[in-house]
């Protein structure tokens, strides 16, 4: 396992991680890949490596309620007859990623633009998307698969090379076979690129589940049980964190370690560099709290030192609120419920699943389906919400943006729905000899917000959740979409051929519950949640710590050698489930952290601008150096103690070079970590991203590949620097490019600058 007690000698790590889940485990992978970084990753729950509720893909949701959650339920929530809903979060290596349904989506273009517009630079989805690819291993489906279950996507936009194995199934719930079917019939098309940007149709989901075996993926099993054996990293298992310890250093806080008990015992470690939070949107904004950063009035009633006062900590709660609706099908029909009431046939079922890898225990809900609202609710009604919307809530950059999902001009996927079989609600009671089929819907752009903080009367016990449901103004109006959709979209599903042909009779809402008035309450009675909670710990974007917790480097405001990588940093709810987001999330903040790791360490380092690293369409990373000009970049002895410092902080030991644009007149040090001695390359450079649009990037490959003859991969990079302009290039590996010929046959060359015929390497 490569766990360590609390007996180890070893109190002193660069870089502590408070908590192994999603994102965590990904960061104490990536920043252990350099020998020369010592990463401790603390985790209250177990490893539970060989527990079946976690790998076997069709038993999912029997870890919920077990030892491996942490079993959280929100305070009665008003806005839902005071209710309190279960908040299933992973208390297991691994996190949410050991207990979730193994989803694997992404959100809409406009919903990451979204962010980068409030100010979050850096995050958009031309952003993300290197990132969202670097995690990614996608096994395609054969052909004969694809016809038959409809497993169609847009495979270039999927990562091939990275740690977590994803994949469509091999075997479905006999109703999917309906799926497609019945929303072409209702005017909805199937997407074949449902993760290029927009989600809005109907598709067949992809998971995490390695093919090769038909088991679980997640970040243990392919972020850490990898590189387990790396003695610079180190796992603490069954540690509960108590306090991020900060010190004033030069009249500024500053986070240098950790104080946990572990085995009965307190014990403490340093932290020489960073302490990164990855307790996710319920526990990180806790840990906050309990070290003395938030709002002053509720550490106060806690009884906690306020260090650094900031309001947002624990704010900005956001979820996705979700209906089951539940239908009566054929008694005869195969369900998973048969499962979970028949040892014999789960029995059987485990047994083949031992045997072979197929059967019942490996198949997931994969009949998915995105819409607008616009497409199926009258424009009255949505304009109505929306100028209710835009006169009553208060005016600011969130709410704007929500409301201004409601209009039709975005066409966003604002609702999900999820058809299977079996009997998803808990306010449902299964009768014996009868089977079900379920509904669910899914609102993914919540008015409702609320917040997570330290109980007043015990800070250390599990943190008061008020997401706030449907509560006030803002929940008022989720009731009303959700109204909505139902009457408009769901009820439609249902009634729909095939689809319909599979259901005898509707068992909730009933009819009589389905009216007006009484579907609303039917809503407040039977509304759950589909565990997505984000935001709680949000970027604040160009309103700074004034607007949210961390910046655009994930930050925290007011702390120094402290950040938080979770899903509590999003601002804005996405319309996607959340996990290869929470996965990309963790890879940008990783790599933003050895950028500045490198930046804060280099010679002459207010000279030079660290770039975005490039990731190529086969997962393969680029990291760049940019100087302001050529000169400063072109001095030997400068250039040798660089690489020196290069091969120190990030462990790289292949050739460094320095290149200098006579065009641009800026200096570039490069390390590709794939690039043997003696070889050469050839940039096109050009000075913002004006040749942005794929339509002229694919005529501009094309024409390289026609006039140089090249077949292998053209890379594109964006440099986004600190400083300077941003630079756009693209890499032709092992060739020169006639700049005569390029200019000439290259469309778009007016915007485009070539440097050379030879570019100037020197190797150091």
């Amino acid at each position: 396992m490569g766990d360590i007690n609390i007996s180890s000698q070893i109190d002193s790590f660069d870089y502590v991680i408070v908590g192994g889940g999603t994102a965590g485990l990904v960061a104490a992978a990536r920043l252990s890949e350099n020998s020369s970084i010592s990463v401790l990753v603390l985790e209250a729950g177990p490893s539970s490596l060989d527990n079946p509720a976690i790998n076997v893909p069709g038993r999912y949701g029997e870890g919920i309620g077990t030892d491996i959650d942490w079993q959280y339920e929100t305070t009665p929530q008003a806005g839902l007859n005071n209710r309190s809903l279960q908040w299933p979060r992973g208390r297991v290596l691994g996190g949410t990623s050991a207990l979730n349904f193994m989803a694997w989506t992404r959100p809409s273009r406009e919903d990451l633009d979204a962010w980068k517009e409030l100010g979050n630079e850096g995050w958009g989805w031309d952003d993300l998307l290197p990132f969202y690819q670097r995690t990614e291993d996608f096994t395609p489906p054969n052909d004969s698969d694809s016809l038959q279950h409809r497993l169609q996507t847009d495979v270039s936009a999927l990562g091939t090379r990275g740690p977590i194995p994803i994949s469509y199934l091999k075997e479905y719930s006999p109703s999917h076979q309906h799926w497609h079917d019945t929303l072409h019939n209702l005017g909805v098309k199937t997407n074949e690129r449902h993760m290029s940007g927009s989600n809005i149709g109907v598709w067949t989901n992809i998971v995490a589940v390695d093919q090769a075996t038909m088991r679980r993926s997640y970040s243990t099993t392919a972020y850490y049980l990898p590189v387990v054996e790396r003695p610079n990293l180190k796992v603490i298992t069954g540690a509960s964190v108590r306090e991020v310890i900060l010190e004033q250093q030069s009249g500024a806080w500053a986070a240098t370690g950790i104080r946990y008990e572990a085995e009965g015992h307190m014990c403490r470690v340093t932290a020489t560099s960073e302490v990164i939070i990855s307790g996710g949107t319920v526990a990180s904004p806790q840990l906050l709290e309990l070290s003395g950063v938030g709002n002053p009035a509720i550490l106060k009633a806690a009884g906690i030192t306020v260090k650094v006062a900031n309001v947002n900590v624990g704010e900005n709660v956001q979820d996705h609120m979700m209906t089951a609706s539940i239908y009566e099908v054929d008694p005869s029909t195969a369900t998973p419920d048969d499962l979970r009431t028949d040892a014999r046939l789960a029995a059987a079922a485990d047994a083949q699943y031992l045997a072979s890898q197929t059967g019942p225990r490996t198949i997931l809900p994969g009949s998915f389906c995105y819409l607008p609202l616009a497409q199926f609710i009258p424009a009255q009604e949505l304009a109505a919400i929306a100028d209710r919307a835009a006169k009553e809530l208060p005016h600011g950059p969130l709410n704007a943006i929500r409301t201004r999902r409601l209009t039709d001009k975005q066409h966003l996927g604002s609702v999900e729905y999820i058809f299977d079989l079996g009997n998803w609600s808990p306010f449902v009671k299964t009768v014996p000899g009868k089977k079900y089929a379920t509904l669910l819907q899914i609102f993914q752009y919540p008015f409702s917000y609320g917040n997570i903080h330290v109980d007043a009367k015990d800070p250390t016990r599990a943190p008061k959740i008020d997401p706030k449901y449907c509560e006030g103004l803002h929940g008022a109006l989720d009731l009303k979409l959700q109204q909505l959709c139902t009457e408009h979209i769901g009820q439609r599903i249902v009634s729909t051929a095939p689809l319909k042909d599979l259901i005898l009779k509707r068992v909730s809402p009933t009819e009589e519950e389905s009216s007006c008035q009484g579907l609303q309450d039917w809503l407040v009675n039977n509304m759950i949640i589909d565990w997505h909670p984000v935001g709680s710990c949000s970027m604040g974007g160009r309103l700074g710590a004034e607007g949210g917790v961390v910046d655009s480097r994930l930050r925290v405001y007011g702390v120094k050698g402290l950040r938080v990588v979770d899903a509590s940093i999003m601002p804005l709810q996405i319309s996607s489930h959340p996990q290869a987001t929470i996965y990309a999330i963790a890879e940008k903040a990783t790599q933003m952290i050895l950028e500045d790791l490198i930046y804060n360490h280099l010679p002459g380092c207010s000279n030079y601008t660290i770039a975005t690293e490039y990731v190529d369409e086969n997962g393969k990373p680029w990291n760049w150096l940019i100087t302001p000009d050529k000169t400063s970049a072109t001095s030997p002895d400068l250039i040798v103690v660089i690489a020196e410092s290069i091969r120190r902080i990030t462990g790289v030991e292949g050739p460094i070079y320095n290149y200098t644009s006579s065009a641009l007149d800026v200096g570039l040090i490069l390390w590709p970590e794939d690039m043997e001695n003696g070889e050469s390359a050839q940039w096109l450079v050009w000075t913002d991203n004006s040749v942005q649009s794929p339509e002229m990037i694919t005529s501009m490959e094309d024409d390289i590949r026609r006039i140089i003859g090249i077949e292998g991969t053209i890379a594109k990079c964006v440099a986004r620097t600190r400083n300077g302009p941003s630079l756009s290039m693209w890499y032709i590996p092992m060739l020169y490019v006639k700049q005569e010929e390029a200019i000439e046959q290259i469309p778009g060359i007016a915007q485009v600058t070539l440097d050379g015929p030879e570019p100037n390497y020197s190797d150091s």
